[in-house]
């Protein structure tokens, strides 16, 4: 979920020039070279003026729109007007006139806006318009007539005929609210900095409900704004399913998770927002996390939030929301035109598509040359290299193998997209590979350059445990257009950039779960990762993310891989590490305190560790035997593991002490558990890490320090080999004996980092 609590608000007519100074930009300058000319965007704004003065019938649209009989049509109606009008300006260094870039403003049909927006006694409901392509209009209609008739009558289960949410590129929220202050509508004078502006009232925190929402589309010549149907749901959507893989579900908890700039100073407002504003933010936010989810390349989005006759710009990204002061847009008409002017003249790339912006990207729909945002089931992303003639590798951006929560507008939004890459080997030969795109914290080291790092160590200093163990990168990239980056608005509008996030895009080899594995795989497959891992930290590369989806196979080989190392670090990054990431249900039970939320536990070695005797327990409990495959239980007996850290942490007490008592659950209610030799295994290894922790509490109540904490900070690793073979599983002994007795590892141990830097 997104709030506007934690956002900055800034002036619009600062806003108003970060707009201009995109709109300028070509869609692959780099972020370090746009710069805005108040001089030219002065000079524009006067030809905006000059056409409204001109103009009697734009002002006679919008006058009649400030009261809304009718509906909200008018506004529409008034808005479409003026975008025609305002396509015959030529107005330098602005792009021309794109007929096939063409926009329009429509309104869903659910939204009859019969009250007075001048009205203070209105009920309190929002009214949702939207910005789209008027392409998207012409391809389903033969006139403007007819465009408001047939989309009324349109097929709701019709996927085609509905807008989605990959097609809106502005949504527009109106409210009831106070009228204008001016009498009539004369001609209007003064500068473009010459407007009177007000900051939002402060709010307080709300939980929003996910909303999912999508727009028709209306011509736009004598435009009558086109009605809509309301889909929560499309064949396009990429929803992952309810019964996905728990790995997938699993609560991450990054250091970096929904944080955002703190808000900028502005002027004190006696008056707290209205219900129906925080309504109408609520509803926005979801609006503006829900489009951001819509294709794995949005990087902002842009949207108008309208009280009464006052519109604020809101600008939203990974890193949080940013809200202009409100103007009025009848007693500053020439400003809103201008808006209007900005949002016709914008590229893709400038309405938040980012693979427009990248040169080495290429959207293919249909196997056309034709970049169409509607229909995309049949599209596909061509990867170039270097020179840009020669193709690496293409995926679908719909194929979601995963996605984060889609209601979340501030994070990672880690997706994952399925894809072919060619292999140098034997021409017009392709290989399955995966597309993982996501928006870290800059601050963060660079997963690209963790993952060199980590080859390094594969070929050269640790090749038996790594070698074939680690995925595979076949391409990456970080891009640098203006919007690839939160912190270049926040830099231009003197915000705070604490917390910053940097899209990227990294393409591997595809790997499987390792639940894919029978259970002798399985096993052999585990314990080649928590060696992995060993030696991956005693070279300077520490995971601390284990958790079941990290950990996986090779689909060929069959063996472990350990996977995602997006919250990784280095050892050369000499911070202090009291970051406490990881995904919730494996953390280890030293993680799941107060004092480490609080961000006063220092992580360790032995962490990483604990999290493998989780999965394992997770494994045997919560997997089941289902006609000889063996999937996750719908009923999930450690569900209590994915609420928050209280819960989690009192739960694996309970499975400890109750464990016999839980198997023979299963047994009695003829639930087969998928791996029932890697019960004991498990119990004696969640076991030895209760106690472990125990012993740290009670040393930690009585005040105990010095060299007690020292002894603390180090794991036993043959200790925890003696417990893993307790269990007189011969698979896991074998497996264990194998890995310990290769001459490699007796070196790895004066490596260990046990407490980090």
């Amino acid at each position: 979920m997104t709030d506007f609590t934690d956002m900055n608000q800034c002036k619009a007519t600062e806003l108003f020039k970060y707009l201009f100074k995109i709109s300028c930009a070509s869609s692959n300058s780099p972020r370090g070279e746009l710069e805005c000319c108040t001089e030219a965007l002065e000079q524009i704004f006067k030809k905006v003026q000059d056409l409204v003065n001109a103009n009697e019938e734009i002002k006679r649209k919008f006058a009649t729109a400030v009261h809304m009989t009718e509906g909200f049509e008018r506004f529409a109606q008034a808005c479409n007007y003026a975008l025609d009008c305002l396509s015959t300006l030529e107005v330098q260094p602005l792009p021309e006139f794109d007929e096939s870039n063409k926009i329009v403003v429509v309104i869903e049909s659910e939204a009859d806006g019969t009250e007075s927006l001048d009205s203070d006694d209105a009920p309190h409901s929002t009214t949702t318009l939207a910005i789209i392509y008027w392409k998207h209009v012409k391809d389903s209609c033969n006139s403007y007539e007819d465009a408001y008739f047939s989309m009324l009558m349109v097929n709701e289960n019709d996927a085609d005929s509905v807008v989605v949410w990959r097609q809106v590129l502005c949504p527009i929220v109106m409210i009831p609210g106070a009228g204008s202050s001016r009498k009539g509508l004369c001609g209007y004078e003064g500068g473009f900095e010459d407007i009177s502006q007000y900051p939002l009232p402060m709010f307080r925190k709300e939980t929003l409900a996910p909303t999912t929402e999508s727009d028709t589309p209306a011509p736009s010549h004598e435009p009558v704004p086109v009605a809509s149907n309301i889909r929560t749901t499309s064949r396009d959507s990429c929803q992952l399913p309810s019964n996905t893989h728990p790995r997938c579900q699993g609560i991450k908890r990054p250091n970096d998770a929904d944080t955002s700039s703190p808000p900028c100073k502005r002027t004190k407002v006696d008056t707290k927002p209205s219900t129906a504003l925080q309504e109408a933010r609520a509803e926005l936010s979801n609006y503006l996390a829900l489009r951001s989810s819509a294709r794995f390349d949005i990087t902002h989005t842009i949207s108008l939030l309208i009280q009464g006759l006052r519109v604020s710009i809101i600008w939203g990204d990974r890193q949080g929301i940013i809200e202009s002061h409100e103007f009025d847009y009848i007693e500053n008409l020439p400003h809103f035109l201008l808006l209007l002017l900005l949002f016709q003249r914008f590229s893709s790339a400038q309405w938040g598509y980012g693979v427009e912006a990248i040169p080495c990207l290429e959207l293919r729909v249909d196997n056309s040359e034709s970049n169409d945002h509607h229909t995309l089931g049949k599209a596909e992303v061509l990867w170039y290299d270097d020179s840009g003639t020669n193709v690496t590798l293409a995926f679908s951006p719909l194929s979601m193998l995963y996605q984060g929560d889609k209601s979340r507008l501030v994070g990672r939004a880690t997706t994952v997209m399925a894809g072919v890459r060619k292999t140098a080997v034997l021409e017009n030969q392709t290989e399955e590979c995966v597309v993982k795109a996501c928006w870290p914290e800059e601050k963060r080291e660079s997963e690209i350059v963790i993952m060199k790092r980590v080859a390094e160590i594969a070929q050269k200093e640790a090749p038996y445990y790594v070698n074939g163990h680690v995925p595979v990168v076949v391409d990456s990239m970080e891009p640098s257009f203006p919007s690839s980056n939160t912190g270049t608005i926040r830099s231009f509008l003197n915000l705070s950039t604490a917390g910053s996030r940097q899209f990227r895009l990294i393409a591997f080899e595809r790997l499987c779960d390792i639940t894919t594995l029978n259970e002798e795989q399985l096993i052999k497959a585990f314990f080649q990762i928590m060696f992995c891992h060993r030696a991956l930290w005693a070279h300077g590369v520490y995971h601390l993310d284990i958790s079941l989806k990290n950990l996986m196979c090779h689909p060929v080989t069959k063996k472990g891989v350990l996977a995602d190392f997006d919250l990784s670090r280095l050892d050369s990054q000499g911070t202090p590490m009291t970051e406490n990431t990881g995904t919730l249900p494996f953390m280890a039970l030293d993680l799941l305190t107060d004092d480490a939320a609080a961000g006063q536990v220092q992580r360790r070695y032995r962490h990483d560790v604990e999290s493998f005797a989780w999965v394992l327990a997770y494994l045997c409990h919560s997997f089941a035997l289902v006609d000889g495959k063996r999937e996750p239980m719908s009923d999930d007996p450690l569900s209590a593991w994915f609420t928050n850290n209280a819960m989690c942490r009192l739960s694996k007490y309970d499975l400890i002490r109750d464990w016999g008592k839980s198997r023979k659950q299963c047994s009695e209610h003829g639930v087969f558990l998928a791996y029932p030799s890697l019960g004991a295994v498990a119990y004696h290894a969640c076991l030895f890490w209760l106690n472990d922790h125990l012993c740290l509490s009670n040393t930690i109540e009585a005040g105990e320090d010095g060299e007690a904490a020292q002894v603390e900070a180090f794991l036993d690793w043959d200790a925890l080999i003696t417990v893993h073979k307790k269990a007189n599983n011969d698979l896991v002994t074998t497996a264990l004996d194998n890995l310990v007795r290769h001459e490699t590892h007796e070196g790895l141990e004066s490596k260990i980092c046990h407490v980090l830097p």
